[in-house]
């Protein structure tokens, strides 16, 4: 919903913007515009295994619209690329939402395996290594009551080792 006004503002302003400057309107920004009004309006899949309410609200708001239930689906059945593409989506997490999104990370890892997982880890980049190491944490704190951060090397010591290789965090 949000997205379609604001791109609707956007393209309202080109549009101002390109009467005020004798009718040249810039089409390529006009259709992104248009673009992403029409991107608002996607139906979302339904993801296969629970999503706290916040993080799916933070993910429902991105600018640019992500359907994080088929990421979540095509990763559990084993597709790597989607699993990165979901890991990636951390950094739009914040607050409780990303505690949800870091329970969501390790449900998705106790049901790949932790060799899956760790795959997929050593496709990021340093910073999200380290981030996703934290949203682990958090999931493993949060998400589940008989679990605590600790456990996380334990648990998934494949994606623990790729993800803080050195332990300091």
């Amino acid at each position: 919903m949000r997205i379609r006004a604001i791109a609707s503002w956007f393209a309202s302003w080109f549009a101002r913007f390109g009467a005020l400057s004798r009718g040249r309107l810039i089409p390529g920004l006009a259709a992104l515009c248009l673009g992403m009004a029409a991107c608002g309006a996607t139906e979302k899949t339904q993801p296969q295994i629970p999503v706290w309410e916040d993080t799916q609200n933070q993910l429902d708001d991105l600018l640019i619209p992500v359907d994080y239930g088929a990421l979540v689906n095509r990763s559990l059945a084993g597709d790597r690329d989607a699993l990165v593409q979901l890991i990636k989506l951390a950094d739009q997490t914040n607050g409780g939402g990303a505690y949800g999104f870091g329970t969501l990370l390790k449900d998705i890892a106790f049901k790949i395996g932790d060799e899956q997982f760790a795959a997929a880890c050593r496709e990021l980049s340093g910073d999200e290594r380290k981030l996703t190491f934290f949203m682990m944490e958090a999931g493993f704190e949060y998400g589940d009551r008989e679990l605590s951060p600790d456990d996380l090397p334990q648990r998934l010591p494949l994606t623990a080792k790729v993800l803080n290789p050195n332990g300091d965090l």
